[in-house]
């Protein structure tokens, strides 16, 4: 009974979110991080095309922003639209190199 209280209060937690976000968004239409956090919360409440649609805006901004790549693949993933992320993935400027091999030297006799 406790965990049903719990998602019933969560719930209002996150409505109360997005509305807070929403408001924010209004004065500030430029932050990526309040889509991102909008994102996140329309996630938890399991409206994926709305956190889909806030993430995808997030990047539209900040393209290598992590949290809002994250939040795009978990929107993703309630959409059970995993594959669109790896088919349209952005491209980092950067590739990551893993580090050179470490030769051993040769001890003396």
């Amino acid at each position: 009974v406790s965990h049903v209280n719990e998602l019933k209060y969560n719930k209002g937690r996150y409505e109360m979110a997005i509305t807070f976000f929403s408001e924010a968004i209004k004065f500030n239409p430029k932050e990526y991080k309040l889509f991102g956090n909008r994102s996140f919360c329309f996630e938890k409440m399991q409206q994926f095309e709305e956190a889909l649609s806030d993430a995808e805006v997030s990047l539209s901004m900040e393209p290598n922003w992590i949290k809002g790549l994250f939040r795009k693949g978990k929107a993703l993933c309630g959409l059970k639209n995993f594959h669109l992320y790896t088919k349209n993935k952005p491209q980092t400027k950067e590739r990551i190199q893993p580090p050179a091999p470490v030769s051993k030297k040769q001890g003396k006799p």
